[in-house]
């Protein structure tokens, strides 16, 4: 809700404090300067101290307690999104993370994790994806069938909620080379070597020294959402939030 014309003083203004051209402007648009990309996290810092003092000073409140629990598979970025999403839009609220089988007010789970008796809403979708190490030569594919994994070592994904879907269509056809316990693990494993997997393409994120590719003859995807149980007892103002 800031007019174009005032964010461009502003900067111009803080350009001049500095004696430093921040952005190098052009018909596209603008690109940060080498001064811009070492402000960025001075300035980050400065504006968490600030944040910081304002804390410190503030009054206590009537903090809202919201416990989540976290599926294992979901990837860190997007659940970092979330939390982050929650404190900045109600800032009494205290949270918990639980793993996700704990007591808990909501969950963060795939929707064919959902219990009876719990109500799913939806939040993204996303498809997995065959993850292998950049110098593998599947690599070189433009298309990848199941076929071609076969007989190939392969990373498991234990913890998985759709590992019986993936354990049906490779059977006894692959080698378990390792068993992983996390999405971060899975990825490292795949990175070192060890072998491929097949994973939730989110949980990739931007991992150096892999590559991901969709299998042609596998349509596998799921559905992330909160699932809160119909006989929940959430204080009004929670669920004005939620």
């Amino acid at each position: 809700n800031v007019a174009q014309p005032s964010i461009s003083a502003a900067i111009s203004g803080l350009e001049t404090d500095l004696s430093e051209q921040l952005f190098l402007r052009h018909k596209k648009g603008v690109t940060p300067t080498e001064a811009a990309m070492t402000l960025y996290p001075m300035a980050l810092d400065i504006l968490g101290r600030m944040e910081a003092v304002k804390n410190y000073f503030s009054k206590p409140t009537n903090n809202l307690t919201l416990t989540i629990a976290l599926q294992t598979s979901i990837d860190r970025a997007r659940v970092e999104k979330l939390i982050k999403r929650f404190k900045d839009s109600e800032d009494r609220l205290e949270l918990r993370l639980v793993g996700v089988d704990e007591t808990a007010d909501i969950r963060v789970i795939s929707r064919n994790s959902c219990k009876a008796g719990e109500n799913f809403l939806p939040l993204w979708n996303e498809d997995y994806v065959l993850v292998m190490p950049a110098n593998h030569p599947l690599t070189l594919k433009n298309e990848i069938t199941l076929a071609d994994v076969y007989g190939l070592p392969v990373v498991h994904r234990a913890y998985c909620e759709n590992r019986i879907l993936w354990d049906q269509h490779v059977n006894s056809e692959v080698e378990i080379a390792a068993h992983a316990s996390s999405e971060e693990w899975a990825v490292s494993l795949v990175a070192a070597g060890i072998g491929i997997a097949f994973m939730p393409e989110g949980c990739v994120g931007s991992y150096q020294g892999v590559i991901t590719q969709k299998l042609q003859d596998i349509n596998l995807s799921r559905d992330i959402g909160f699932a809160i149980s119909n006989r929940a007892t959430l204080p009004i103002d929670l669920k004005e939030f939620l």
